[in-house]
């Protein structure tokens, strides 16, 4: 068993850092802070790029959504209401048995609501934004 001196020496017989780990550290720290960025500051939608689209079968349904305009609208000919209040969607009412889908609120692109049974995904995704006349862009003949 080693003493207490002996372990200290063995430690400063050690070999000493080299620039690869230095680099190594350096990377590792840059992953945390990106990472910890993500996490704490996630995508955020925004009034004119969020929309909240629905798929059936995989096939997206031509109906989009604004995420920032209220309203309860019926998908697939009443197999269940979408409900988009204050900035989340969530769905109301389906025909479905386990009503699974009403447990869930989304509020940010990529977020899902499925509804196994009637094969529909209700998906918050980034839509195309819209230019105004007001944008500050002009073009002069």
């Amino acid at each position: 068993m080693m003493k207490h001196a002996e372990k200290i020496d063995a430690i400063k017989k050690g070999r000493p850092l080299r620039v690869a780990d230095y680099i190594f550290f350096v990377v590792l720290a840059v992953a945390i802070a990106v990472g910890s960025y993500f996490i704490y500051f996630p995508p955020v939608a925004t009034p004119d790029t969020a929309v909240v689209a629905v798929y059936k079968d995989g096939e997206k349904l031509d109906d989009e959504y604004s995420l920032f305009t209220n309203g309860e609208f019926t998908i697939d000919n009443g197999a269940l209401t979408l409900v988009i209040e204050n900035g989340a969607a969530f769905v109301k009412n389906s025909q479905c048995g386990d009503r699974r889908c009403h447990r869930t609120r989304i509020t940010r692109p990529n977020q899902k609501i499925v509804c196994l049974p009637q094969s529909l995904v209700i998906r918050i995704e980034r839509g195309e934004k819209k230019l105004s006349d007001d944008d500050g862009i002009h073009f002069y003949a």
